[in-house]
């Protein structure tokens, strides 16, 4: 008895100047833009906010006390002192975690997360 192989699984191959190109919707870059654009006011924002943690201990003292308190509210007002978009907070014993981002509107257009480590 002779033992051979039997290729079952070959397919032909199509070379690839053969293959149509993939075709792409044009480029429309207004979304694009204005999503920098708001970006770009969130990042002043929390430029503000982390500069005022860094030279005002007393502040980032409350925002920490605060939140080891699980004072969720004064949390939010201690942050929105110097956040006017609209802001997402979360914390644990290691950090604090802010995200500025739209929400509500016709889409999501951009998100900036900052994680601040007091642990």
């Amino acid at each position: 008895m002779y033992r051979y192989w039997v290729p079952c699984c070959w397919r032909p191959v199509i070379p690839i100047d053969a293959r149509p190109a993939p075709s792409y919707p044009e480029v429309e870059v207004s979304s694009f833009r204005e999503s920098a654009m708001t970006l770009q006011e969130f990042i002043k924002e929390a430029e503000g906010l982390v500069e005022k943690i860094h030279d005002d201990e007393s502040y980032a003292g409350q925002i920490m006390m605060a939140a080891q308190q699980s004072d969720d509210v004064k949390v939010v007002n201690l942050l929105g002192e110097y956040l006017s978009s609209p802001f997402q907070t979360a914390y644990n014993p290691d950090r604090l975690k802010v995200t500025l981002g739209t929400s509500g509107g016709r889409r999501d257009c951009c998100r900036l997360t900052l994680i601040l480590r007091w642990r």
